[in-house]
């Protein structure tokens, strides 16, 4: 029967090694102890102050209720109009009032509100800073006209409405690809190009705001984005032909028209900007029609000698003339063809 060898004795290095390690163990304990303890000195006054913090929440919540509210900047809707739309009612938590749902409420429920801001006043009110929408535009795009906004937002239908709120200005528009709906932002049938209409849109009244004509147009046709026609005044057709150049057009349109108005030989007629001539201006003849955009009917065409004035805000003056115009015959328009315009100085204030 064999029998086993006892093991070697460990050399002193490894004494010294195992030494280590157990006084290493030892010190990571006693870490990880200080470590809870350090933790806990701190959480503890942390939980006690949130628990505290909660309690005091919850019993302002019970106490701080709603009891009054304040719309400032509204001219279009009455205060309770605006505070029936929000959705709030008296009685109601002010901490947990929904502000944020109760805005999109009242964005989607009065169409003349552009932007509004809900504030809670402590302790009791909530206060609606509301912004309306400063131009109202009558567009005719179907059987029923429609009044928008510059962004499209459809505000109201039908045209005693518009009489009633008096729009900046009339469009001739593509039918719309569906319904309007109040407080949606309309759909528009594209042209045969696939134009966006609401952006060309845009950039004309941006083009007409910068070059200073924006006051002086009464009317647009952009049922086509290749003849893009403005009114002036519902006297003068302003032929812009193709999306280009809209700013540089209309300001030589404001010189030749200026000039016109210097010689005193304004009259009704059609100003074609499409083209670089010497007399970009002719006149109407007794056959002439010049198709001016309407409310009162899809289009309307004036004759020569009769004025038809779109309708303007109550805040802004129109611009009217009562002098009678000369015929073609007895005056001849004095304009300024593009070329010239680009040559001569621009400071020539209208």
């Amino acid at each position: 029967m064999s029998t086993r060898n006892p093991a070697p004795p460990p050399r002193q290095e490894d004494k010294e090694k195992l030494r280590r390690q157990n006084q290493l163990k030892k010190q990571q304990k006693k870490r990880k102890r200080q470590r809870r303890r350090r933790m806990l000195l701190v959480s503890l006054p942390v939980a006690v102050l949130l628990a505290l913090a909660i309690a005091i929440v919850g019993m302002l919540s019970k106490m701080v209720k709603i009891e009054s509210y304040q719309v400032v900047g509204s001219e279009q809707y009455s205060a309770e109009e605006v505070w029936q739309a929000s959705g709030l009612a008296l009685g109601m938590n002010m901490l947990l009032a929904p502000l944020e749902e109760a805005q999109q409420a009242i964005l989607r429920t009065l169409p003349f509100v552009q932007e509004v801001t809900l504030k809670r006043v402590f302790p009791y009110k909530i206060q609606f800073q509301v912004k309306e929408t400063q131009l109202t535009l009558a567009v005719n795009a179907g059987a029923v006209p429609l009044l928008l906004d510059e962004n499209g937002k459809v505000l109201e239908e039908g045209n005693a409405q518009m009489q009633q709120t008096q729009p900046s200005l009339v469009l001739n528009l593509p039918e719309l690809d569906k319904p309007a709906v109040p407080g949606e932002r309309v759909s528009l049938r594209p042209d045969a190009y696939g134009t966006d209409t609401l952006a060309l849109l845009r950039d004309i009244l941006a083009a007409a705001e910068q070059s200073g004509m924006r006051e002086h147009i009464t009317g647009i046709d952009l049922r086509s984005s290749s003849d893009v026609r403005l009114y002036y005044q519902n006297e003068i057709c302003l032929l812009l032909g193709a999306r280009t150049d809209f700013q540089q057009r209309l300001a030589w349109a404001k010189r030749v028209l200026l000039d016109m108005e210097n010689s005193n030989a304004l009259q009704q007629g059609t100003l074609d900007l499409t083209l670089d001539s010497q007399t970009p201006f002719r006149p109407n003849t007794a056959s002439d029609k010049i198709e001016i955009p309407t409310t009162a009917d899809s289009a309307k065409t004036t004759q020569p000698g009769s004025t038809t004035h779109a309708t303007q805000p109550q805040t802004k003056k129109t611009t009217e003339s009562s002098t009678t115009r000369p015929s073609s015959e007895t005056q001849t328009a004095r304009t300024t063809s593009q070329a010239d315009y680009e040559a001569e100085p621009t400071n020539r204030e209208r």
